[in-house]
């Protein structure tokens, strides 16, 4: 606690808890942003557990991406819907480090 109260002294911070959030706000970011993308692009583990489910029910986008351009020869289709899932990802990661801008506080 001592530590931390030092902490919250060189980072100006009003209150510890403050202080504890500045300080983990990096990590947690990127933790989130690589979870995120990871969520959204699984494939091979829903293949070997499940196949897609019964009627669809466990598909994820990244299988709906694969069974459309390969099963049914539609590569336009799946590109543009490859393309639409980057955008998510952007978006998703731009606001989360937005959000974060708050709390990460870089010095020079």
């Amino acid at each position: 606690m001592k530590v931390l109260m030092a902490a919250a002294v060189l980072l100006s911070c009003s209150n510890a808890r403050a202080c504890e959030l500045s300080l983990v706000a990096p990590a947690t970011t990127i933790s989130v942003v690589i979870s995120l993308i990871t969520v959204l692009k699984l494939y091979d583990i829903i293949t070997a557990l499940t196949g897609g489910g019964p009627a669809f029910a466990t598909q994820s986008i990244a299988m709906y991406i694969i069974s459309v351009g390969f099963s049914n020869d539609a590569y336009g289709y799946a590109s543009a819907i490859a393309y639409f899932l980057f955008l998510i990802i952007l978006a998703v990661t731009a606001v989360q480090f937005r959000a974060g801008r708050r709390f990460i506080h870089y010095r020079s």
